[in-house]
Order: structure tokens, then C-alpha cells, then sequence
């Protein structure tokens, strides 16, 4: 990263699509349909589970590979449609500053440890993540 800071909006996009912030959301079918193959009636509930589709190997090439230079990250953990997130622009931006303030300090950065995830039914996000660095 400190090498090719132009990968810093890339890395972003492919650090939101391996969180994966949003973890699922729940639907009714509107209509009878049908998906890959398999029949929904109308009324049925669905779930739409955003990590899944962020890992789908149909669409993503190594999906469990965290790759700072995956071309069109067409991701959506910040949901699709008319139930986007309207602070994806606010993460975005914060995301982008803070790497582009934070890499010319540090030399180098990297896990300390295991780093564990918050146990929440809805929203998934770090509860703890050890690091260690050295300063520029």
C-alpha cells in the first residue's frame, strides 16, 4: 500500500466486501418466481444474506482472498436498490483518510493476534483486532 497509494480506494471497496457489514435482511416474494433454477411462490420468505453473495464463486474469483487490486469490486455489503446504505459515501470517505493520513507514519502493520468479530444477529463488525506496527 505505501508503494501504491492509488490502491488505497481498491483495498476499501475489497476490506468492505470481505466484512461485509450488513449481514442479511429478510424478504417476502412479491410475485411467483423463479432462481437458479429453484421456485419461489409468492409470500415466500426469503433471506438475502449479503456474505454469501460478496463470496458467491460464480461472480468472484478466489472470494476468500483478500486482494487490494480485485478489479470491479461490484460488491454489495452496503445492500442494493432503494435499501442502500446512505452512509456508504460517509464510510468511504472516513476509510480513505484515514489510510491516506495514516501510511506515510507507519512502516509497517499487521495482526498481533486473532482478531474476533461482534456477536450480533444483524450487523457484523470487529469486536477486537490486535495489531502491531512500527513507525515510520
Amino acid at each position: 500500500m505505501k508503494a501504491g497509494p492509488s490502491l488505497i480506494p481498491s483495498m476499501i471497496e475489497e476490506a468492505v466486501r470481505g466484512t461485509t457489514p450488513v449481514k442479511h435482511f429478510m424478504r417476502n416474494a412479491c410475485e411467483d418466481a423463479e432462481v437458479a433454477g429453484r421456485k419461489i411462490a409468492k409470500g415466500d420468505l426469503l433471506m438475502l444474506s449479503y456474505y454469501s453473495a460478496n463470496r458467491d464463486e460464480a461472480v468472484w474469483d478466489d472470494p476468500y482472498i483478500f486482494r487490494i487490486d480485485r478489479p470491479d469490486n461490484g460488491h454489495i455489503a452496503f445492500g442494493h436498490g432503494a435499501h442502500v446504505c446512505l452512509g456508504q459515501f460517509l464510510a468511504r470517505m472516513e476509510l480513505r483518510l484515514f489510510w491516506e493520513e495514516l501510511l506515510p507514519h507507519i512502516q509497517s502493520l499487521g495482526l498481533d493476534g486473532e482478531a474476533t468479530i461482534h456477536p450480533a444477529n444483524f450487523i457484523n463488525g470487529p469486536e477486537f483486532i490486535p495489531l502491531a506496527f512500527e513507525m515510520a
